[in-house]
């Protein structure tokens, strides 16, 4: 059986978990789960649970999975990356963030619109990509 070395919930209001992520030891990546809708606060709430576990496991390949969300990831979001997260994945090493397209039309345009921010996915301390499905995702994020 596989061990977790890493594994956090966070839950909305209501007691319903939007954002889930955990690390299996053997495993080269992180997985985290987006669900439901998010808001600028759970957005940067959940990223910084990203960073948190990067720092933990030390693993810096991301299996983002966005199948479960409902809506537009937040615009503002990508500027407080930009300014915020950056500079922290920087002091890193780099991520690398392969996302699982949802099949929801305004989360996958705003998936696509991160990946193609040149400020967000810079390709040093940010590489990002979008995949359809779990198995192209994981061939791109660990070979």
């Amino acid at each position: 059986m596989t061990e977790t070395i890493y594994s956090n919930e966070l839950i909305t209001q209501t007691g319903n978990p939007y954002f889930t992520i955990e690390a299996k030891e053997g495993e080269n990546f992180i997985r985290a789960t987006w669900t439901g809708f998010i808001n600028v606060e759970r957005a940067k709430k959940g990223i910084l649970e990203e960073i948190a576990a990067i720092q933990k496991t030390g693993i810096t390949n991301l299996l983002v999975d966005n199948r479960k969300q409902t809506g537009p990831f937040p615009k503002e979001i990508d500027q407080w990356v930009t300014e915020e997260i950056t500079p922290k994945l920087e002091a890193l090493g780099g991520a690398k963030f392969a996302q699982i397209l949802s099949s929801n039309v305004f989360t996958e345009v705003s998936a696509k619109n991160m990946a193609n921010n040149e400020d967000v996915n810079d390709q040093q301390a940010i590489s990002m990509a979008n995949f359809a499905n779990e198995e192209d995702a994981l061939k791109w994020l660990i070979g």
